[in-house]
Order: structure tokens, then sequence, then C-alpha cells
């Protein structure tokens, strides 16, 4: 575990044990509201936990000891033979993340997809317009109360290339 020393800043980052060579573990992992579950972005194959696509989302569970489970594939109600990215857990136990899979409103687009109690999983359902567009939209957070937050995109009408947005549900 990497550690923070004042007057230093943080070291001995250490890669976790479940990350294995040739496999890229990208994006930002998300970690569930229960701090219990870290849920990442990767490439593996081989074994139960093989990737569908160009990446899929997966799962482990944080152990006793700075220990943890074995990655898990969230399984075909939540990856796709495309890429998925950005995994972002809101305390309401919604998944949201991004996919480049067929039938979207652009390149990528978000999705959510509620936990359930039992951890399985609902199908993924795409967010509507207005936030999805024509345009990649890559990841999105919320609030604690799910009531606003905030997206990055390549819309229309933009400054840069990918931008950030704030919106708030109704």
């Amino acid at each position: 575990m990497g550690e923070f020393k004042a007057g230093v800043g943080f070291t001995n980052f250490k890669v976790l044990p479940f990350c294995k060579p040739r496999f890229s573990y990208a994006h930002p992992p998300a970690l569930s509201p229960d701090g219990k579950t870290l849920f990442f972005t990767a490439n593996i194959k081989g074994g139960k936990a093989t990737t569908k696509g160009g990446s899929d989302i997966f799962k482990v569970d944080i152990l006793d000891g700075n220990t943890f489970s074995e990655p898990e594939n969230l399984g075909s109600k939540v990856n796709s033979y495309g890429k998925e990215m950005f995994p972002f857990i809101a305390s309401d136990n919604t998944l949201y993340f991004s996919s480049n899979r067929p039938n979207g409103f652009g390149g990528y687009d978000l999705y959510k997809c509620k936990i359930n109690e039992d951890s399985t999983y609902e199908k993924a359902e795409k967010l509507e317009k207005p936030l999805n567009s024509v345009k990649d939209d890559l990841s999105l957070i919320m609030n604690a109360n799910n009531t606003s937050g905030f997206l990055s995109s390549k819309r229309l009408g933009g400054k840069g290339d990918d931008d950030i947005y704030v919106f708030k549900m109704k």
C-alpha cells in the first residue's frame, strides 16, 4: 500500500496482486459506497473473467488485511462486445459507465445499471439525451444524494476536445 509522508508525499506504491502482466487495467477505478468492492476496467483474457469485448468492467472484493478476491467480470448484463470504460458507483448502488456498444447516440455513450442487494446486476440501459449526445460521452459522477453531477463529453458546442459539464437531475 502506498502511504503519505508529510513533506515527502505519497510513497511505496504497490501494484495490486490481481493485476497480471499483458493486461491493461485502465481508467479510474471506482469504490462502492460501502468501501468493500473495487470496480475497474480491464482487458483480461482467459478463465472465468475473460473480457467479452475490447475492455470490460470487473470487480474485486476488498478483504481483510489489504487482500483482494480474484477479479470477476460483471457479465453480459453490463458488458458488451464493445469497450466499457469509466465505472462510477453512485450512493444508491447504481453503476454508471461509458460504452461504445452498438445502437448508441454517438461513439461512446453513458449507461446505468442497478446493483441489487444480492450483488447481481440489472440489464444496463443507455441514458437519454441530453446526458448523452451524438459525440463521445465518457464519464459521469454524481453527488452524494444523486441530485446533480458532472460528466465529460466531446459534445458539440464545447470549448475543447473533452469538456466537463455540470447537470442537475429533475
